[in-house]
């Protein structure tokens, strides 16, 4: 549970002042650079891997942070409920059950929104720079989470 945890607070780091900016407040220009940093790494890795035009790459980088603003309320919600599990709280049974029926429901919904996020793209990709997209992201979120660990454990 507690690497789940790490790649959601992850995600949630790096999307969440592009769909958030009034909650990280005027102050916060190192946070938004930092995300601003990220998102276009994130684009940069994406066009180069399904080889992208522009054109093309500025709809998939509208589309996926349309997608990544909605997703952050999932997730910041899967991440309030594992750390009231994780924290210890005193839950009897059926609290369990209803919280573990609530992350799937979310598991749920994120893969819906990724249904909608991937018919929305291929009204304007070939089914190849779909997959390619689709691909590079995974791949994209896999490296960024292994970066982010390295990190921390130099850190520590």
């Amino acid at each position: 549970m507690s690497r789940q945890f790490t790649l959601i607070l992850i995600f949630l780091m790096s999307i969440t002042a592009q769909a958030y900016p009034q909650k990280l407040g005027p102050k916060s220009p190192e946070i938004r650079k930092r995300i601003e940093q990220f998102q276009d790494a994130r684009a940069k890795y994406i066009q180069e891997k399904a080889s992208l035009t522009t054109e093309e790459m500025a709809f998939v980088k509208t589309e996926l942070q349309s997608s990544d603003s909605q997703r952050v309320k999932f997730l910041m919600e899967q991440l309030r409920i594992a750390k009231e599990i994780s924290e210890g709280n005193t839950l009897d049974d059926a609290e369990y059950a209803s919280r573990m029926v609530r992350l799937l429901q979310i598991d749920e919904e994120i893969a819906k929104l990724n249904s909608d996020l991937f018919s929305r793209l291929g009204t304007k990709l070939s089914n190849e720079k779909l997959c390619k997209v689709y691909i590079g992201i995974k791949r994209f979120q896999y490296r960024f989470a292994k970066t982010y660990h390295k990190k921390k454990e130099l850190q520590d």
